[in-house]
C-alpha cells in the first residue's frame, strides 16, 4: 500500500463529508415525515383537536356559567380548559372573554384572586 498524496486524502474527505451531508438530509426528511404522521394520529386520536381554533374559543365562551361557584374545583371555573392539554391552555389563555372574571360573573375577594391565578396559570 503506497502513502496517499494530498489530492488523494482531500477527495477522500470531501467523499465522507458529502456522506455525512446525504445523512444529515435523509434524517431532516424523516424527522419531518415522523411530524406530519404524529399529526396525523392527534388529529385521529384527538379528533376535537382538529377543529379550528375559532370554534374551540366559542365552546369555550358558551360554556362559560352564568353564576360560576367560588370552591377549589378548578373544572367549575371559566378556564377549565386551562387543565386539559397544552393546544386548550395557550388557546384559552388568548381568550380575553375567559381572563376577563368581571364578564364571567365571578366577584373574587383579594385571596380567592390570588388563589384562582395559581390554579390557572399553574404549569400543569
Amino acid at each position: 500500500m503506497s502513502p496517499s498524496t494530498n489530492e488523494e486524502l482531500r477527495a477522500h474527505l470531501a467523499a465522507v463529508d458529502a456522506a455525512i451531508s446525504a445523512q444529515l438530509n435523509h434524517m431532516q426528511n424523516l424527522q419531518n415525515y415522523r411530524h406530519s404522521v404524529l399529526q396525523e394520529l392527534g388529529a385521529i386520536v384527538y379528533p376535537v383537536l382538529s377543529l379550528p381554533n375559532e370554534i374551540t374559543t366559542e365552546i369555550f365562551i358558551q360554556r362559560l356559567p352564568d353564576f360560576p361557584e367560588l370552591n377549589n374545583n378548578s373544572r367549575t371555573l371559566p378556564l377549565a380548559p386551562l387543565g386539559v392539554c397544552r393546544a386548550w391552555r395557550a388557546l384559552a389563555i388568548c381568550t380575553p372573554q375567559l381572563l376577563d372574571l368581571r364578564s364571567a360573573g365571578i366577584r373574587p375577594r383579594l385571596g380567592d384572586l390570588r388563589d384562582l391565578i395559581e390554579v390557572w396559570f399553574s404549569p400543569r
